[in-house]
């Protein structure tokens, strides 16, 4: 094959590099330690990290890559989070280094704050917010003008007048960006070096022009298509090594890299069939950080980076050009896993877009995450984004929705029907937050407003927390590269952290809704309508996890339920939907703007699962429920027809950090006419995110029995896309228990 030399030479460079990475942390961690004092402003703490990871650094070339990007500081199981908890050497990094010394100063702070706030209703993903994972870094300005602009516009601020903190704030900004050209000048010298010892003409024209380019780009603005994408590539890496936080979103690539690759057609500097092969050679990059056929232990193992295809311009138009073709080409004929690869869709998409982006889920493969323009982008709008901003959003992570010139706050997750859960069980008891049983309501309109109360109740003091909590963020880890490209915040003289900003979006994240609403619609039907039994009765049997009640347990999965089609589901939806979306517009967001509501869960299902008691939908202790807005494996949902349907009552542009709908459809026939008129259905309702796999229960039960047979069935699991055959029993029984449903 004719990557296999390249394939063959990164995993051998990344099976390595986590013993390296350990040492050269304890290297620059010992350095810090003798240069950093507790009475420097945290900002001139962190232009001293950025100065010892580039002077110590040893970047890596690769005789067998034209791309230089690897800084070779980090191990292969972190995209730059800096306490990566899935592999014992790759906790640290010397990008993670200040926030590990400086994090207990978020507990200090206000000790009561931090010992209320750790509840089982949610998650945090950090103290009191996103601290490590979700972030971007705007690369626009640099693919335009280069790192020197930004450098230049920090000089320019530093010469009007300034109070000492943004004196303080522009100068270590200056620092870290000048260290970041000396980390990138080094990957010349490392070039050099290997030239030394090349073998063959093409190794030595791979190493001539990294030695060549990296001496002036990103520096300089890059030029050509080549020098755009390793301009992507290497700043994605320096980032997460430098600034020592997740920083996986790469940006919309087939849009942003389109001019240079016309400019370089146009000069006969490239032709479809070079830029075709780098491309492939570019994503092979991140592919190769892991071994594909290793199984999970487990949930998941690792992450890697996010990019994003299609959708529409700033002007409306459609997003499919030939680097769109040639991005989904790359993946289908190398069979790719990673980078991550999210697909932005409308009703209005191309049709030969739709059909080369279904084609891999028709084989059976499911690598693509689909994201709906027409549901998100009047989301952002209503958040108060301009028109022409919102329709140039782009996702980090697993789905998380974001504007080039913004980073959001994922403040971790809440789990909705473990609220529920103690309004039935009576037994939870805090000191901040009370929560109103569910016994003695008269009606259901009182059963519902105590739901919703005690749900905002929950949903509030986590804000509370992360409002008060991330105060002090400036003073623990600032993010001063990141902010160098966020507009305003050079302008501004002032961190991201601090506020500095233009674009502000905070984000509670959701999970275990349909249940919640599931429940409340047996309550109704059962208690209030037919009162088949009385309420106390109903939660009676509920608290004996049905026991000796199962009859009255098959009465409840016999009702009305989120995804049946019918009206009295679908409006439920819409009105707890409509009332949290209302019930949080007061809440209090640190940098102001207001909160932006979604619905999703990644692997904390797992473990919330297994402790959360039974519910009046008919579930019983440890069993899953439902991630985001995808009908509950309760109930078996033969058509997918029925879950596009009642999505008709979800209003969309009420959830601004997305929600996701999980389908997995046995398509025997697998026409790739009928499979783009489905998606485009789906594209007039309220999804946003949409999860779709194309396989039978028949094939991944064959899988488990002859795994040999069955290594490329590539499934999405939740967030993340991997071989069936690898996945965890845990998780391989998860994915049969869903719905397997009928086109």
């Amino acid at each position: 094959m004719k990557y296999t030399a390249l394939r063959k030479e990164l995993r051998a460079f990344y099976d390595a590099l986590e013993e390296k990475a350990y040492r050269f942390n304890e290297v620059c961690s010992a350095l810090l330690e003798k240069s950093v004092t507790e009475d420097m402003p945290a900002a001139r703490q962190k232009a001293i990290l950025y100065e010892v990871i580039a002077q110590e650094a040893e970047p890596a070339v690769f005789r067998n890559s034209s791309f230089y990007y690897e800084p070779a500081t980090m191990s292969a199981t972190t995209q730059g989070e800096g306490e990566n908890s899935r592999a014992p050497l790759a906790e640290l990094h010397p990008g993670g280094w200040l926030y590990r010394r400086n994090r207990h100063k978020f507990v200090d702070a206000d000790p009561v704050l931090f010992e209320n706030s750790r509840v089982p209703f949610y998650s945090w993903c950090g103290e009191y917010g996103d601290f490590r994972y979700h972030f971007t870094f705007n690369i626009k300005p640099v693919l335009s003008s280069g790192l020197r602009s930004l450098y230049e516009k920090a000089e320019a601020a530093l010469q009007t007048p300034c109070t000492d903190q943004e004196r303080i704030y522009l100068e270590s900004t200056l620092s870290g960006l000048l260290s970041m050209k000396k980390l990138i000048r080094k990957f010349a010298a490392a070039a050099d070096k290997a030239l030394l010892s090349a073998e063959s003409d093409e190794e030595k024209t791979r190493l001539s022009r990294i030695s060549k380019t990296a001496r002036r780009v990103p520096w300089e603005a890059p030029a050509t298509f080549y020098e755009a994408l390793n301009t992507i590539a290497l700043i994605g890496k320096l980032i997460g090594a430098m600034e020592g936080v997740n920083n996986t979103d790469m940006g919309r690539l087939d849009l942003l890299l389109l001019p240079f690759y016309e400019n370089d057609l146009k000069e006969g500097r490239i032709t479809p069939e070079e830029a075709q092969d780098l491309i492939t050679e570019f994503l092979l990059l991140w592919e190769c950080h892991f071994d594909m056929d290793k199984k999970h232990e487990g949930t998941h193992n690792f992450e890697t980076m996010v990019y994003t295809l299609g959708g529409c311009d700033e002007s409306g138009a459609p997003v499919f050009n030939d680097l769109t073709r040639m991005f989904l080409r790359a993946h289908q004929a190398e069979k790719l896993i990673f980078p991550k690869r999210k697909c932005r869709y409308s009703d209005a998409s191309p049709k030969e877009y739709l059909d080369m982006v279904n084609s891999e889920i028709l084989s059976g493969s499911t690598t693509v995450l689909y994201l709906n323009d027409n549901a998100l982008i009047p989301a952002f709008e209503k958040l108060g984004f301009p028109t022409e901003i919102a329709r140039d959003y782009t996702v980090l992570g697993c789905w998380e929705p974001v504007l080039a010139g913004a980073t959001n706050e994922h403040c971790g997750y809440v789990n909705l029907i473990k609220i529920l859960e103690s309004s039935v069980y009576k037994d939870w008891v805090h000191p901040e937050i009370v929560l109103s049983p569910l016994d003695g309501a008269k009606d259901f309109e009182e059963v519902y407003s105590l739901t919703l109360q005690n749900l905002l109740t929950v949903l509030r003091h986590k804000c509370h927390a992360a409002y008060e909590g991330r105060k002090i963020w400036p003073e623990v880890d600032p993010m001063l590269l990141i902010s160098s490209a966020l507009d305003d915040c050079i302008e501004t003289k002032r961190d991201y952290t601090a506020g500095g900003a233009r674009y502000k979006v905070d984000e509670l994240v959701c999970a275990g809704l349909v249940n919640v609403v599931n429940s409340l619609l047996v309550i109704r039907e059962l208690c209030f309508e037919k009162k088949t039994v009385t309420l106390e009765k109903l939660l009676g049997a509920v608290r004996a996890n049905w026991e000796n009640a199962e009859g009255l347990r098959q009465e409840a999965l016999k009702c009305r339920f989120w995804g049946d089609e019918s009206e009295e589901s679908g409006k439920l939806m819409a009105r707890i939907l409509h009332d949290l979306y209302e019930g949080t517009r007061d809440f209090p967001v640190l940098y102001g703007g207001r909160i932006s509501l979604g619905y999703m869960l990644y692997l904390e299902l797992y473990n919330w699962a297994k402790s959360l008691r039974a519910t009046p939908d008919g579930r019983h202790t440890g069993d899953f429920f439902e991630r985001g807005l995808t009908p509950s494996i309760l109930h078996k949902i033969k058509s997918v027809t029925s879950v596009v349907n009642s999505m008709r009552y979800v209003d969309p542009s009420e959830i601004g950090a997305d929600s996701v709908v999980n389908v997995t459809l046995s398509l025997k026939s697998r026409d790739a006419d009928a499979f783009e008129a489905f998606m485009r259905a789906s594209a007039l309702t309220g999804i946003q995110a949409f999860q779709v796999n194309c396989v039978t229960r028949e094939e991944l039960l064959a899988a488990r029995e002859t795994p040999e047979k069955f290594r490329d069935l590539v499934v999405r699991v939740c967030g993340y896309s991997a071989k069936f055959v690898t996945l965890s029993d845990e998780v391989q029984n998860e994915f049969l228990q869903r719905n397997f449903m009928e086109a």
